[in-house]
């Protein structure tokens, strides 16, 4: 059997056990408290900021993980492709500044939510 089958499997089994235990499920409180609603217009846009992310990434994770790769007896002699000059320096650049701008943009988002 393939190891991954029984990790997902695991993964699978223990997230319906934590959901079969009372009271593990979070519940509203009877009355909100007085940041309800400034956490709630914080928690909008980096939800769905996120799942932009994850519309973008989520595909091209599992398009490498299940793209076919050449086997080493196929091309012995070629070494593997790499990035090099102005790309790779734009690939490195952009895996910098992307994460680091969310980031900012949630900083500001809450620093307008609770000030």
């Amino acid at each position: 059997m393939w190891r991954g089958n029984r990790i997902i499997g695991s993964a699978l089994a223990s997230a319906l056990a934590a959901l079969s235990i009372p009271g593990a499920a979070l519940a509203e409180p009877a009355e909100p408290s007085p940041t309800a609603g400034k956490i709630s217009g914080l928690y909008d846009p980096i939800f769905w900021a996120v799942v932009a992310v994850f519309a973008v990434v989520g595909p091209l994770l599992v398009l490498a993980a299940l793209r076919p790769r050449p086997q080493p007896a196929d091309n012995a002699d070629d070494p593997p492709a790499t990035l090099q000059g102005l790309t790779s320096r734009w690939v490195e650049i952009a895996w910098t500044v992307a994460p680091a701008a969310l980031l900012g943009i949630i900083a500001v988002l809450a620093y307008r939510a609770f000030h």
